[in-house]
């Protein structure tokens, strides 16, 4: 699928390009769901943003797997662009083929992003579970 060039310009993260191909292009908001997933599952949040700003489908799947700009952000990492995609609305209950869930993968990417944070902190390093927990219910992971 990278033949098109509005996909092969979302690969290479070049939003200008982007904007040319659909300024100059036949690209109706119809046809922004696939460079929108891919934008996402690579986290180029730009191009996310830029492509949901003109219309593209939040809430758009792809044939793989019936997965969403905001499982494919969730699985691969894109903590910036999952944080977007919940911001404009992106559904966090929704499935994909396999019924997983946005609401769970994303609880499980933030407490492994919480971890890494909080490994840093003094608490941790000295034992004290109790700030530990408060910490990560204070963020919502438990």
């Amino acid at each position: 699928y990278l033949e098109n060039p509005l996909t092969k310009a979302c690969e290479e993260r070049n939003l200008e390009r982007i904007k040319s191909i659909i300024e100059n292009g036949n690209y109706n908001v119809e046809s922004l769901g696939l460079p929108l997933i891919f934008s996402s599952e690579y986290g180029h949040l730009e191009v996310v943003e830029y492509l949901i700003s003109i219309g593209a489908d939040k809430e758009a799947k792809d044939n793989f797997c019936g997965c969403t700009p905001l499982i494919w952000a969730t699985e691969n990492g894109h903590l910036e662009v999952v944080k977007y995609l919940i911001s404009v609305g992106a559904d966090k209950e929704a499935k994909n083929k396999r019924n997983v869930l946005h609401s769970f993968m994303h609880q499980w990417m933030v407490i492994l992003k919480l971890l890494n944070i909080l490994s840093q902190l003094e608490p941790i390093k000295k034992q004290r579970i109790k700030m530990v927990r408060l910490l990560l219910m204070l963020h919502g992971a438990l």
